[in-house]
C-alpha cells in the first residue's frame, strides 16, 4: 500500500482495529525477523522501506501506545498461547544458528508470519494471566532487538513507560520477575526475584574535591568522553566541576577521581555565530568558546546537555570510539576541533604539547597526533574522526591560532585547531565519530571501522546502557534509605571506570619502556592504574565481583613489571610511570592476586620485582626515593627524604607483599629475608610516646612533637603522606599483632586507640587540600586494617581473643 513519505510499503494488520498502515508489537518483531527466517531480503528495497516506516516514530501503536501500551503491552488475546520451549530455548541461547532454527520452528507452528500472536497454539489459556503476557512479550521483543542489532528510535519516556527490555537484556529479564511471573509455564526455570540493582548518579562527586566527570564511558574503556567545563584550576582535575556555569565542549578522556590533571584529549566545540578559537575564561563566559548549558542529564553510558547557542548535545561511546550527536537550529553553525586543549597547571613549564599535526583527506576523514607532557609526561594520542554531513568549508589554524593557507588540507605544529562550517547546520542532527589510539592514526582509524562502522547513535547508546546494566547488576542489596542505595551504585560505577584499556583493536599498546608490543588477545593491556588509591580496597574488590577483570589486570601487571624501567608500577598512566604517591604498591595486587588463587605467572615478574627489593642501582621515582637509607639504617630519615614515616612504613608493607611474590617464584632465602626487613616498620614507632613519629638520620626522634602536624617543619610539610602522626600510628597493613607488642600489649594499644577516637579533630593550616572535609583523626586510620588487601597476618608470638 502507498505512504505518503516513505513510497510503496507492505500492509499490516493491527489485531482489532482493523487494516491499517501501522504495525503492532507483534508484526513488527515478526518483520525484523523475516531475513533471518529467509522470507525476505534484507537489501530488498521494499523490505528496507517497510523497516523504516516500522522503526520510525511515525508508528504511533509500536512506540507511543496510542492503541496500546507499546512494545509488549498487555492486550493481547487471552487465547493466544506461547510455545514456551522453543522461546526459552531461543532467549537463553547465544548461538545464532540456534535461534534461527528456533524462530523457524515458531513460524511452523500456525499460519501466518508472526513469532507472537500469531504463532500462539490455543491449547490451555486457563493457565495464564495478562501480566504474564506482558513479561513474554517483552522478552521476546528483546531477542528480536538483540538480532537485529538495533534500538527503537523512541524517546526515553516511552521506553521507561513500556513494560519491556530496553533498559536490560534478555538475561536479567529472565532473572527476575518476568521469568517468576513464567514459573507455572516453564517449571524449574524460574528464581527467586533478587533485590534490583540500584541507579547510580553521575553527578556524585563532580562538586567539592571528587574530581569525577559526569560523561559517557564503557566500563574500564579506552575513552571516557565528557564535557569540560575547566582546565586550570585543582577542582576539576577531572575537567569538570558542576558549581561551573559554562561548558567550553566535549573532550574523549578524563581522569577520575585523580588529585592530578591530565588528559582531555581532542576537544569538540560545536556552536554558532563568530569563530572563537579560544575558550575564554570560566569567570566571563560571554567571551570565548564557551557556552552557558542547561537540561543536563547523564546516565552511564549517555550524556545530554543544551548549550546557549540551541544546540541540543549528545554523547555516547564504544571502548575506543566516542559518538557525538549535535542537533542544530536553523540556520549556520560550526564545529571547533580544539587539539591544543588540555589541563594546564600552574607549574607546568615549557612546550606542554609538541609533535601535533591535523590533516584531512577526500573522503572527509580528519586525523590528528600529538605528544603532551603534562603529568603523563611524553604520552601520545591518535584520533580519526567521521563526520555524518560533509562540511560547506574547512579552515585550519597552526600555533599562536594563525589560519593555514586557504584550501589546506593539513597542518603542523604544537597547538592546533579546525574549524568545520556548515552554511546550514539544522535539519538532520550532525552525527561526530572518533576513534583513538596511543599508537598511530592507523589503530585510531581500526576502531573507527570496528566498532562504529555505521551511524546508529542509538543504538551504540544502547549498546552502551546495556554493557553497564550487566557490570552493576553484580552487586545487589537490601535496606538502607533510597539515597543511601544511590551512594552505593554511584561508588560502584566509579570503581567500574578505571583502570582503562589501553590495547588497540589488533593487540598493540605502548609498554612501560616505551616500546610498541603485541599483547594476547585474551590478556590486553591498560592504563590508569592509580595504584597507592586503590590497591587497599578497589582491587580487592575486584576480585570479588569483577573476577575476570581482577585476573586480566594482574596478567596485565606482571607484563608491566617485566616492561617498565622502574620495575613494579607505582603510578602508571598511559605507559608512563608517573612515580607519583609513595610505595610500589603493584606488589600488594599481585600478592592479593596470588592468594585468593588468581593464576598468573608471577615468577616472570620476580625478576625486576627483586631489583626493586634489592638493587640499590635500580631507578627510582619519586614513589620509590630513600631506599638506600631504608636498607641502611631501617627507616626513611626525616631529615634526608620527605614523607620519610610514611615511606618507611609502607616499603615495609611491600617488602611483606613481596615475600610473598618470592615464594611464588621458588626464592625462599628472598622471601625470609623481605619478612624479616618488614618489620622496619617498627622503626618509625616510637614505643615510648606509642606514636609514629619523625626520625632523623642519627637515630634521634623530632624532639617537639606534634601529632596533629604534617611533619617537623610545618613550612615545608610534610613528614607524612597525606595523613599526620595520629593516622600515621595505626598504618599497618601485615603485622597487627606485632604492632600491639611494639605498644606494649593490649591495654596500652587500646588506650591509644581510643585516643585517637577521642581527641580533636584539628587540621593544621599547612593541611593540603586533599583533607579538607575529612576528620582529621580518622581518615585511613583504619582503613589500612579493615580493608587489607591480604589477609592472612604475619606469624606473631602468640594470638589474642579480641573482645
Amino acid at each position: 500500500m502507498p505512504d505518503g513519505k516513505g513510497g510503496e510499503v507492505w500492509a499490516f494488520e493491527v489485531d482489532g482495529y482493523g487494516n491499517a498502515i501501522f504495525m503492532d508489537d507483534a508484526n513488527v518483531p515478526s518483520l525484523s525477523g523475516l531475513p533471518l527466517l529467509g522470507s525476505a531480503d534484507r537489501n530488498d528495497p521494499l523490505y528496507r522501506r517497510t523497516a523504516a516506516l516500522a522503526w520510525s516514530p511515525r508508528n504511533p501503536y509500536f512506540f507511543a501506545g496510542t492503541a496500546g501500551e507499546g512494545i509488549g503491552g498487555p492486550h493481547v488475546g487471552m487465547d493466544m498461547i506461547w510455545p514456551m520451549s522453543l522461546i526459552t530455548r531461543a532467549l537463553m541461547n547465544d548461538d545464532l544458528a540456534v535461534v534461527g532454527a528456533c524462530l523457524k520452528t515458531l513460524k511452523a507452528t500456525h499460519g501466518g508470519t508472526g513469532f507472537m500472536h500469531e504463532s500462539f497454539h490455543k491449547d490451555d489459556p486457563t493457565k495464564f494471566t495478562r501480566s504474564w503476557f506482558a513479561w513474554a512479550n517483552g522478552l521476546f521483543g528483546d531477542l528480536i532487538l538483540d538480532i537485529e542489532k538495533r534500538a527503537p528510535r523512541c524517546s526515553p519516556s516511552v521506553i521507561e513507560r513500556s513494560t519491556t527490555m530496553i533498559a536490560a537484556n534478555r538475561r536479567q529479564l529472565l532473572g527476575g520477575a518476568g521469568l517468576a511471573a513464567l514459573g507455572s509455564a516453564a517449571p524449574g526455570l524460574a528464581r527467586v526475584q533478587g533485590t534490583a540493582a540500584t541507579k547510580p548518579d553521575l553527578f556524585i562527586g563532580t562538586g567539592g574535591h571528587g574530581h569525577t566527570f559526569p560523561g559517557p564511558s564503557l566500563p574500564f574503556g579506552m575513552v571516557q568522553l565528557g564535557p569540560d567545563t575547566d582546565n586550570s584550576r585543582w577542582d576539576a582535575c577531572s575537567g569538570y566541576h558542576r558549581t561551573d556555569g559554562s561548558i567550553m565542549g566535549f573532550s574523549h578522556t578524563h581522569l577520575s577521581g585523580t588529585g592530578i590533571g591530565d588528559m582531555l584529549d581532542v576537544l569538540v566545540v560545536p556552536t554558532r555565530g563568530s569563530l572563537e578559537l579560544d575558550p575564554g575564561k570560566l569567570d566571563d563566559p560571554d567571551k570565548g568558546y564557551r557556552q552557558r548549558f542547561s537540561e543536563e542529564h547523564a546516565e552511564p553510558g549517555y550524556y545530554r546537555v543544551k548549550l546557549e547557542s540551541g544546540v541540543l548535545a549528545e554523547l555516547t561511546v564504544t571502548e575506543r570510539t566516542g559518538f557525538h550527536r549535535y542537533h542544530f537550529p536553523k540556520g549556520a553553525g560550526h564545529i571547533l576541533i580544539d587539539f591544543a586543549h588540555m589541563i594546564i597547571d600552574v607549574w607546568d613549564k615549557g612546550i606542554i604539547v609538541d609533535q601535533a599535526s591535523l590533516a584531512i583527506d577526500a573522503d572527509g576523514v580528519l586525523t590528528g597526533s600529538r605528544r603532551v607532557h603534562r603529568w603523563a609526561k611524553g604520552r601520545h594520542m591518535h584520533f580519526a574522526m567521521q563526520l555524518s554531513r560533509k562540511p560547506s568549508r574547512v579552515e585550519f589554524f597552526g600555533d599562536d591560532n594563525k589560519p593555514a593557507s586557504a584550501g589546506a588540507k593539513g597542518v603542523t605544529g604544537n597547538k592546533l585547531k579546525i574549524a568545520l562550517f556548515f552554511d546550514e547546520a539544522g535539519g538532520d542532527p550532525i552525527l561526530v565519530k572518533t576513534g583513538i589510539s596511543a599508537i598511530d592514526v592507523a589503530g585510531a582509524k581500526a576502531a573507527l571501522a570496528g566498532e562504529a562502522p555505521g551511524w546508529d547513535f542509538d543504538r551504540a547508546a544502547t549498546a552502551a546502557r546495556r554493557a553497564w546494566a550487566k557490570e552493576l547488576d553484580s552487586v545487589r542489596v537490601e535496606g538502607g534509605t533510597p539515597a543511601q542505595r544511590t551512594i552505593m551504585a554511584s561508588a560502584l560505577y566509579h570503581c567500574f571506570l578505571a583502570p582503562t584499556l589501553f590495547t588497540d583493536r589488533d593487540g598493540r599498546y605502548v609498554g612501560m619502556d616505551r616500546q610498541v608490543h603485541q599483547a594476547p588477545a585474551d590478556a590486553p593491556a591498560f592504563s590508569t592504574y592509580s595504584l597507592w588509591d586503590t590497591y587497599r580496597a578497589l582491587h580487592p574488590l575486584l576480585t570479588l565481583v569483577q573476577p575476570e577483570r581482577a585476573a586480566m589486570f594482574t596478567r596485565d601487571l606482571v607484563r608491566q613489571t617485566q616492561q617498565s624501567p622502574y620495575g613494579p608500577p607505582v603510578w602508571q598512566l598511559q605507559g608512563v610511570e608517573t612515580g607519583c604517591m609513595i610505595g610500589w604498591h603493584s606488589v600488594s595486587v599481585l600478592a592479593e592476586a596470588r592468594a585468593k588463587g588468581i593464576e598468573a605467572d608471577y615468577a616472570a615478574a620476580w625478576p625486576n620485582i627483586r631489583r626493586r627489593a634489592f638493587d640499590r642501582t635500580f631507578k627510582d621515582s619519586d614513589g620509590s626515593l630513600g631506599r638506600g637509607y631504608y636498607y641502611d639504617l631501617g627507616f626513611v630519615p626525616a631529615d634526608k627524604i620527605w614523607e620519610s614515616v610514611s615511606r618507611t612504613q609502607e616499603y615495609a608493607y611491600d617488602d611483606w607483599a613481596m615475600a610473598m611474590l618470592a615464594e611464588a617464584a621458588g626464592a625462599k632465602d628472598d622471601a625470609e629475608t623481605l619478612r624479616k626487613r618488614s618489620r622496619n616498620y617498627r622503626n618509625v614507632l616510637d614505643a615510648a610516646t606509642r606514636f609514629a613519629k619523625p626520625k632523623f638520620a642519627d637515630g634521634s626522634w623530632w624532639a617537639n612533637y606534634d601529632p596533629i602536624q604534617l611533619g617537623h617543619d610545618v613550612k615545608k610539610h610534610r613528614d607524612y603522606t597525606e595523613a599526620n602522626g595520629w593516622q600515621a600510628t595505626f598504618l599497618n597493613q601485615h603485622d597487627v599483632f606485632g604492632l600491639i607488642d611494639h605498644f606494649g600489649g593490649d591495654a596500652a594499644f587500646e588506650k591509644q586507640l581510643d585516643a585517637l577516637f577521642n581527641a580533636p579533630s584539628t587540621l593544621p593550616e599547612n593541611a593540603p587540600p586533599t583533607f579538607r572535609g575529612w576528620s582529621a583523626n580518622t581518615h585511613m586510620a583504619t582503613s589500612p586494617t579493615t580493608t587489607s588487601p591480604i589477609s592472612t597476618p604475619m606469624p606473631a608470638p602468640r594470638r589474642r581473643r579480641r573482645r
